[in-house]
């Protein structure tokens, strides 16, 4: 009989345990310790901005609540939570990008580089003026019905060249599609050369030039307006698009549209 007592005292006392540490790994996303990276990193990309006299991101704890940066008081409260870890490899990764983007900016053939932020802001730094195109934020045309379609890209995270040729004015738009599917650092570039007459220093084709996009986010959806210098009004607009990052998740995409 004392066996039989000392046995069920002994499964009590596994079962005690066992709720207990059940208990203890239960993750409480209020306490900074618990929480996951992607908790935070979906927080924190809300308060990336850009420094432009550096050309870099960095994270702006002060960053205002606007309409514009669409910061909320709820998401400043959880900025107090982040968990200290999860923000340096956070800000880790955006120094890993800043490094990539200002190496970018020496190679010679990149005349602008795209910055974004959440919510749509972007801000576009040029390198160099003396190109036969320029690039500017435009409005979202996807809503709006557009005279052609001239051709379609397809930028994945494969290593592989995308590329759309077609034949159209000296004024283009491109509605820029991005999918990370993480909460993750992306640029990638769009090399343009346009087969026209060069005319002067800077009129006409005959020169590439690469256009770098980058942010931090996960769907988004940008639209460009590509104006190219000089006279001729109908042009072989060549593109190719390769993804520099990220390169390890094959999901991740960029789909430009390029319209009229």
């Amino acid at each position: 009989m004392k066996k039989l007592f000392y046995f069920l005292v002994a499964l009590l006392s596994i079962g005690f345990v066992v709720t207990s540490c059940s208990n203890d790994e239960t993750i409480d996303a209020n306490n900074p310790t618990t929480r996951s990276y992607d908790q935070d990193a979906e927080i924190l990309v809300k308060f990336v901005d850009i420094n432009k006299t550096e050309g870099q991101y960095f994270i702006n704890d002060s960053k205002k609540i606007s309409a514009l940066s669409y910061i909320t008081d709820k998401d400043w409260e959880e900025l107090q939570k982040i968990n200290p870890a999860n923000k340096t490899r956070f800000e880790n990764d955006l120094r890993m990008l800043n490094n990539q983007l200002e190496a970018i900016a020496k190679r010679g053939d990149v005349s602008q580089i795209v910055y974004t932020t959440y919510g749509g802001e972007t801000w576009i730094r040029n390198i160099s003026e003396d190109v036969p195109f320029m690039i500017e934020r435009s409005n979202n045309v996807q809503a709006i019905a557009t005279k052609a379609n001239y051709n379609t890209m397809s930028i994945l995270a494969d290593g592989f060249t995308a590329y759309a040729d077609f034949y159209a004015g000296r004024t283009i738009r491109s509605i820029v599609d991005i999918n990370m599917f993480a909460w993750k650092y992306y640029f990638f570039e769009i090399t343009c050369k346009i087969d026209a007459t060069k005319t002067g220093p800077i009129e006409g084709g005959n020169k590439e030039n690469a256009i770098v996009i980058s942010g931090t986010g996960q769907h988004e959806n940008y639209t460009f307006t590509w104006t190219a210098k000089g006279s001729e009004t109908n042009l072989n607009w060549k593109f190719q698009g390769k993804m520099h990052s990220p390169s390890d998740d094959l999901s991740a995409n960029v789909r430009v549209d390029f319209v009229d």
